[in-house]
């Protein structure tokens, strides 16, 4: 009684016994997503159908007629399909804001405004654009570097020698600089300052006991010509133990430094 009597059906019905499952998926798309000629929203219906045991079971209560008054309970387990939906879909809309913060957040992270300003700096304000250039882009070269480091050391050796009226003196023969003699010169250097009397007498004192300190690393109580040359070469990139290593012959080099040696005799 439950075979359809259809010749193709050769076998028992199996569906009418056990049940289904149908899933109707509904993907809704509008223009910006299906690229139709007109601005309607697209529901495509994809039917999925599978094998399953889908039963329900039912309750019902009679009630008998007199004399016995009694109720009977009928409960009945039935099978069918069971239909699920699932909605879904795409809908694409264009958003100003999610636009602005994406173009906001690729200024940031691509660091825009600082390289305009840097380009502008560089390339664009003529002689200026030089002189900011050559201060951001200064090129290393170590010959250049170890020549002017030792003119300037030289230069700082004379000066001391020209503090102290040393100047024919022989350098195990040189006298520390004196304290007048110290004064006298940070005294040219405030000169201005002192005249227009924004620095008073105790002030000067103040001043002179700091760089008197300052300048006698040892601590001995006297500044020599090696603590001056040390004090005015202390901003220095390179120091004299650089310079000494780097023409020391019997000292131990590393195969990197004798290649870039080579490369660059």
């Amino acid at each position: 009684e439950v075979r359809s009597n259809d010749p193709a059906e050769n076998h028992a019905p199996h569906l009418r016994l056990t049940g289904a499952s149908l899933e109707l998926r509904f993907d809704f798309e509008n223009r910006a997503v299906h690229r139709q000629t007109h601005d309607d929203v697209i529901c495509s219906i994809k039917v999925h159908g599978t094998p399953a045991w889908t039963s329900r079971t039912v309750f019902d209560y009679f009630s008998l007629e007199s004399p016995s008054d009694r109720s009977v309970g009928l409960a009945r387990w039935r099978f069918g399909v069971l239909v699920t939906f699932r909605p879904g879909g795409t809908l694409a809309f264009f958003d100003w804001y999610m636009l602005l913060n994406s173009l906001v957040n690729i200024v940031v992270i691509l660091s825009l405004p600082m390289r305009i300003i840097v380009f502008v700096s560089f390339y664009m304000i003529g002689v200026f654009s030089k002189i900011y250039r050559a201060s951001a882009q200064e090129v290393l070269s170590m010959p250049s570097l170890v020549t002017s480091f030792l003119a300037r050391t030289a230069n700082h050796t004379a000066s001391f020698r020209m503090l102290t009226g040393q100047v024919l003196a022989q350098t195990q023969q040189l006298q520390p600089i004196s304290r007048p003699v110290l004064r006298n010169a940070i005294s040219n250097v405030l000169e201005p300052h002192v005249r227009s009397g924004k620095s008073s007498d105790g002030e000067m004192r103040g001043l002179l006991n700091f760089l008197s300190k300052s300048l006698d690393v040892d601590s001995d109580g006297d500044i020599g010509m090696a603590e001056w040359v040390l004090a005015c070469s202390r901003n220095e990139a390179l120091e004299l133990q650089h310079v000494v290593e780097l023409f020391d012959e019997s000292r131990r080099k590393s195969c990197f430094e004798h290649e870039l040696q080579r490369l660059s005799a």
